[in-house]
């Protein structure tokens, strides 16, 4: 039943059932303004002619009119909000603990000692990964040495990208949640995909952390990233 759903779910499935109506469509316009009359050769060659030439015009149209695929965000950033300041202090303690869980697949940390003149103090780089149900997300947590550099990065993100939800919490933590995009490129003639790009920014403190995914659209409501909330905020709040 799920692979049945996510086929009908595809562009790809939409696109070739829309050619296969076409085609009906056009062999029977030909085969009603020629009755009564010889089917010739040439009746059915422009038919066939007139079914390929089809073809590119409903794949461009159809690239074209999926163009406009962004959509608001549905990472739920809520259950930071009901954090305490106390709470929202452990946050540098409890990320070692990602280390217990079987679907982390990447753990590393890169500290930036040596260069005192950079506003970056440590970044942790963290994959999580899970097969069944599928699962991948790439997170980047990137640790300031003072709390107004976090404050700037959030703001740069606000300024470079205007499809995004802006969130700022009383605890001193805020968020933006950018808009799903499609994934398109000029290798696949821009037609459409199911699959989305999926970021958010998180401020917390001094740190900002990074996450990105690649659901696809129909999955957009179960993204990985409010998972990784929701257990971030829990192991706080032990």
């Amino acid at each position: 039943m799920k692979n049945l759903v996510e086929f009908i779910a595809e562009p790809r499935t939409w696109f070739f059932a829309l050619v296969i109506v076409e085609n009906i469509v056009i062999v029977i316009l030909f085969k009603k303004r020629g009755t009564g009359s010889i089917v010739s050769a040439g009746r059915i060659l422009s038919c066939v002619g007139l079914c390929f030439a089809s073809f590119p015009i409903t794949f461009i149209a159809f690239a074209l009119l999926s163009n406009n695929t962004y959509r608001t965000s549905k990472v739920d950033f809520s259950p930071v909000s009901e954090l305490s300041s106390k709470q929202i202090d452990r946050f540098e303690d409890v990320i070692d603990i990602f280390l217990n869980y079987d679907f982390i697949t990447r753990y590393t940390i890169q500290e930036n000692e040596k260069d005192s003149d950079s506003d970056l103090s440590k970044e942790y780089r963290i994959s999580w990964w899970r097969l069944e149900p599928f699962e991948m997300l790439n997170i980047t947590i990137t640790f300031f040495r003072d709390e107004q550099g976090a404050i700037d990065e959030i703001q740069g993100y606000r300024e470079r990208d205007e499809r995004h939800t802006y969130i700022k919490n009383d605890n001193n933590t805020e968020a933006v949640l950018f808009d799903s995009r499609m994934l398109k490129s000029a290798s696949a003639f821009y037609f459409p995909d199911s699959e989305r790009y999926l970021n958010s920014s998180i401020r917390i403190g001094n740190a900002v952390i990074g996450l990105g995914e690649q659901p696809k659209y129909y999955n957009l409501d179960k993204n990985v990233s409010t998972k990784f909330i929701r257990l971030i905020c829990e192991l706080m709040s032990n």
